[in-house]
């Protein structure tokens, strides 16, 4: 008996910035990491909540955010590394719940997701 798998993957017809490659580095700090530290007010303990305008501002390689179930998730780290390539970028700094809620996320991915959230969506109300 033989098995086949077909693997199909998604492109995207969304463009992107190719992500900056910078020599010597600034000691290895980043926008995205300064950004970092203000999201849930680690500080104060106050969650951080993020409106859709400033969400859609990261819709690039450089600065990758998505929203999932209303949690806000910085992955621009991930990008390089996701096993989908590009398609991750099909809903880049907006709600990306349908997509990531498909069969090719495990529950591994799931739990994953945590080590990259940043704070709520602000609800619509």
């Amino acid at each position: 008996a033989v098995l086949v798998v077909v693997v199909y993957r998604q492109t995207s017809a969304r463009t992107h910035k190719p992500r900056a490659q910078v020599a010597g580095g600034t000691g290895g700090a980043s926008k995205s990491s300064e950004k970092r530290a203000d999201v849930a007010g680690s500080a104060s303990g106050k969650l951080r909540v993020w409106t859709k305008d400033e969400v859609g501002q990261h819709a690039t390689s450089e600065s990758l955010w998505l929203v999932i179930d209303g949690k806000v998730y910085d992955f621009t780290k991930y990008v390089d590394q996701h096993p989908g390539g590009e398609a991750i970028f099909n809903d880049a700094g907006a709600d990306a719940s349908r997509g990531f809620h498909g069969p090719q996320h495990g529950e591994n991915v799931k739990r994953m997701i945590n080590d990259y959230y940043i704070g709520e969506l602000q609800s619509a109300s």
